[in-house]
């Protein structure tokens, strides 16, 4: 039976490896920071010098995660990434299912059942989300690592067990080592070390309870307790002072988290068919019916245990073991739809219900050891539906999307292909012109998410190249909305062509309510401007049109007209109040407020010409008000934000983009000004806070004046 589970992997490796090496959508969303931590790792060892992995860019994903994308060297071809994302965690549910469950001394039909766990479990749907494509509703794509988390919990899980059933410390420093893998692949990897632990002790007391009045016994069951807890102690306490001494676990990635968390949650609204829907495509309805079959058996086992000593062993421990998994399954629903960001996150939950499904499995086992043959077969027959039926999908040369989304996933590549190419032409065109460019990518769908993964690609590719700046309606920073000075600052918007009855319907519409609204009007309007409103289109293809921003001036025009013609919801309000100020302007505005710091120069680029912060409570509300000194080419300049401790040392920071607009740039008169909030760490105790401007891989400008510190680079701001 070993050797059919490898070859299953096989087979499996071999079908998705097809489909991967024809991929030529780039890492995508999450997976593009998981590209750059690799790329980054790979380079601080070529240094051959010391240095904190988790302190490497970006802090916020941890250095486990490449383990899983390029554990044995970095390489910019991203297709054998693709691969391991969707195999290694395949392969590790296999494996946990075979150190659980599988004993060569077994008899064959057992033998044959665990094989067909061990295949059912890796055909989880979470697991085969490939490219973003449009149209199709995804929870999952190449390249995140929620499924490698739920691999490596579920393997930790299993090895943890094996070690109560055989009392082995070995057993308990695999699992141990195990947890320490999934803190450094997601924070979430400290929940499921939790899990682990306490699932490994409750089983490993109710072991030792049996074995309680046998002093032999009673000494050895101690002995395990004691070496097994302090293995898992060492393990726990050390991941996480050195997650804690290093950037991951800071303050500033906490706030970030928490800030996502929220607006997922804020902007997402659940359904009974959504909710049916994202379980097919998450685990999927096969996975829920065999966890309910798994709870009824072991029911029926319990109850029917007979009277002896060993058998009632055996049902208090089914019993124990069949609680741990509901207590599991139900804690992992509560982080998917409570504790994380929303219906939609089902990939959160994954690492939970494998890790369910394999605490219960040897539970189901004892309560099939006198179930009849029928039932062996007809549960041998049913775990095998699901793996033959994705195979055949993976073959099948173009599977229909139909079958496919009914079987809960999605395996086609290429269907992103013209947005691609025109996107690289595209970026090539902007090489040619020889100068940076800022797009506006308003579609929030997937073409902005090719758009985003070529242009981060390129940037990879040629590092030291042309710089392409990408702004979005929603940045996990901030209410998704959209920004009209944004759009109107940019030199290129990226949208999703309209019909023209279509744009006629949703521009009559006179109140918008939600951000679907906002985004089909402002798709609407931008499809009916012509070179009279100040752009030009680029290019086209059915997936996308690039207009390039021809006269600012017109277009603020043209979106003032839109403005006025129709209702908003308060947050696009909100998000478009006027932030370019005359000098008159700036002196209304300061009254009262006594501002800090005035006329600060930062190098020959920005002056700064006043500086507000107010405090309430852990919250401070940052104003800057700064114009360019000149006209500039280049539009990725930024204000760090550091918040400090007494002692100067970060403890926080936050970047915010420098946004303006060529034309205006030069208009002496014209002020800008940025708002942020700054959320104050418990180690900020009096809120200072130290502002500075720079350019990626420059140096940051020096001050000319105002309280500064870092040979001034850094303005030194006390609210008030």
């Amino acid at each position: 039976m070993l050797l059919v589970v490898a070859l299953w992997l096989a087979l499996l490796g071999e079908l998705v490896w097809q489909h991967a090496r024809r991929s030529d959508q780039p890492p995508i969303y999450d997976a593009a920071t998981y590209f750059q931590k690799a790329q980054n790792i790979w380079q601080e060892l070529a240094t051959q010098k010391a240095f904190n992995p988790f302190d490497v860019a970006p802090t916020f994903r941890p250095p486990g995660t490449v383990l899983m994308s390029y554990p044995f060297g970095f390489d910019l071809d991203y297709r054998g990434f693709y691969l391991r994302s969707v195999w290694l965690p395949a392969m590790l549910v296999c494996f946990s299912v075979l150190v659980v469950a599988y004993r060569s001394s077994a008899e064959p039909r057992a033998q044959r059942f665990v094989a067909a766990v061990a295949m059912f479990l890796s055909t989880m749907p979470a697991f085969y989300f490939f490219e973003v494509a449009p149209d199709i509703p995804s929870i999952s794509h190449w390249g995140l690592v929620d499924n490698f988390l739920g691999g490596i919990s579920a393997l930790a899980i299993a090895a943890a067990l094996r070690s109560t059933a055989s009392r082995s410390i070995g057993w308990v420093v695999t699992a141990a080592v195990l947890c320490v893998v999934a803190a450094t692949i997601k924070p979430s990897g400290f929940v499921v070390m939790a899990v682990v632990g306490l699932v490994w002790f409750a089983i490993s007391a109710l072991r030792g309870r049996v074995d309680w009045k046998n002093p032999a016994k009673r000494r050895d069951a101690l002995r395990f307790v004691a070496i097994g807890a302090a293995v898992y102690a060492v393990a726990a306490v050390g991941i996480l002072v050195v997650a804690l001494r290093s950037r991951y676990l800071s303050a500033e990635n906490f706030d970030f988290g928490a800030g996502a968390i929220l607006l997922m949650r804020s902007e997402e609204i659940l359904t009974w068919p959504v909710f049916l829907t994202i379980v097919n495509i998450g685990v999927g309805f096969p996975f829920v019916a065999w966890m309910v079959a798994t709870a009824f058996l072991i029911v029926v086992y319990v109850r029917r245990a007979i009277p002896d000593a060993e058998a009632a062993c055996g049902g208090r421990e089914g019993a124990w073991l069949g609680a741990a998994a509901l207590a599991v399954i139900a804690f992992g629903m509560w982080f998917w739809l409570y504790g994380s960001g929303g219906v939609t996150q089902i990939r959160y939950f994954v690492p939970f219900a494998l890790m369910g499904a394999i605490i219960a499995l040897p539970a189901l086992q004892r309560s099939l050891v006198h179930a009849p043959a029928i039932v062996w077969n007809g549960l041998f027959v049913l775990l095998l539906l699901p793996g033959v039926n994705l195979i055949l999908i993976l073959a099948v040369p173009h599977a229909s999307l139909r079958w496919q989304m009914a079987s809960g996933v999605h395996i086609a590549v290429g269907e992103a292909g013209s947005v691609n190419t025109q996107v690289n032409a595209f970026v090539d065109q902007v090489v040619v012109e020889g100068h940076d460019a800022t797009v506006y990518l308003a579609s929030l769908d997937s073409v902005q998410a090719s758009f985003q993964a070529v242009v981060d690609y390129s940037r990879h590719v040629q590092p030291r190249g042309i710089r392409i700046s990408l702004r979005v309606p929603g940045d996990n920073v901030r209410p998704t909305a959209y920004r009209f000075q944004e759009m109107a600052d940019s030199d290129f918007w990226v949208i999703v062509p309209v019909k023209p009855a279509i744009a006629r319907q949703v521009l009559d519409k006179a109140s918008i309510e939600n951000i679907d609204e906002e985004r089909a009007l402002i798709l609407a309007w931008a499809a009916r401007l012509t070179a009279d409103d100040g752009v030009e289109i680029v290019s086209e293809s059915p997936a996308a049109r690039i207009l390039r921003v021809t006269d600012h001036a017109a277009l603020e025009r043209a979106f003032g007209k839109l403005y006025a013609a129709h209702r908003w919801r308060p947050v696009f309000v909100a998000a478009n109040l006027p932030n370019r100020l005359t000098n008159d302007m700036l002196a209304a505005a300061v009254v009262g407020s006594d501002p800090q710091l005035h006329e600060v120069r930062f190098g020959d680029r920005f002056l700064v010409r006043a500086v507000d912060a107010v405090r309430v409570g852990g919250e401070t509300t940052l104003r800057v008000w700064w114009q360019p000194l000149a006209t500039m080419t280049e539009q990725d300049w930024v204000l760090f934000v550091h918040s400090i401790d007494a002692s100067g040392r970060v403890v926080a920071d936050q970047y915010v983009p420098l946004q303006y607009n060529r034309v205006q740039s030069a208009e002496g008169d014209r002020i800008l000004l940025l708002t942020c909030k700054v959320r104050s760490p418990s180690a900020n105790a009096d809120g200072r806070l130290a502002i500075g401007i720079l350019r990626s891989n420059e140096v940051p400008l020096q001050a000319d004046r105002g309280p500064r510190d870092w040979n001034g680079i850094r303005l030194i701001v006390t609210p008030r």
